[in-house]
């Protein structure tokens, strides 16, 4: 089925409904590989999501790279607030995340001591690459484990959780491990540190060639 019948089709149900609001998430992916004309048809359709007999509201995220097509749409320009998440930063947002977590574990009725939950901050940010959204899907992962063993939240669910998601072993879960700013949590099925060849600070030269006087005997 042709992409406009489809928009068309879309545009038909809304108001049936009650749509205000469309979450074009990861939109990026629309966008990156789209050529001119698909492009312009992306756009288009943006705009008259927003302006039609049913104007809706829209929230598009993406990485980046989304921002100058966006910006090439007069009314998302004209009518947007754009806000741009930074990653997090250790020690600056250890108390904002330590509270993020407090916060989400009291709206399903988990404690957890203030202390914990400063001593779980660094870790998150750093099990999270420092992306906002992956610490936010880690506590949320966390607490429905904390939630199936009805029991406080720990940094031990956040330890399974990591693993659950990157089937790394303990030397390589920054919830567990001593040396866990170390660690490279990009890595998945890991059990312990990659070994690193060490090459020697100044690596001994080696021997010139020297030639015989006189040339070849």
């Amino acid at each position: 089925m042709a992409d406009h019948i489809i928009w068309g089709r879309i545009q038909e149900l809304l108001p049936v409904a009650g749509v205000l609001i469309i979450f074009f998430d990861e939109t990026h992916n629309l966008t990156d590989n789209a050529n001119v004309v698909q492009m312009d048809n992306i756009r288009k359709t943006f705009k008259t999501l927003m302006v039609s007999s049913w104007p809706v509201g829209l929230i598009i995220s993406g990485l980046p790279s989304l921002i100058p097509e966006m910006r090439k749409i007069d009314e998302i320009r004209r009518r947007g607030q754009f806000v741009s998440v930074p990653l997090l930063a250790m020690p600056d947002d250890n108390e904002m995340v330590g509270g993020i977590v407090s916060g989400l574990a009291s709206v399903v009725g988990l404690s957890i001591g203030e202390e914990a939950a400063l001593e779980i901050a660094p870790r998150l940010v750093h099990a999270a690459l420092r992306r906002f959204g992956i610490a936010i899907e880690l506590i949320h992962e966390a607490i429905e484990l904390a939630m199936l063993e009805e029991k406080p939240l720990s940094i031990e669910h956040f330890a399974t959780a990591f693993t659950d998601r990157t089937g790394c072993g303990a030397l390589m879960n920054p919830f567990v491990a001593p040396n866990w700013a170390e660690l490279d949590c990009s890595l998945v099925l890991t059990n312990e540190p990659p070994i690193e060849p060490i090459l020697p600070i100044d690596p001994p030269r080696r021997g010139s060639r020297t030639r015989k006087k006189g040339g070849r005997p």
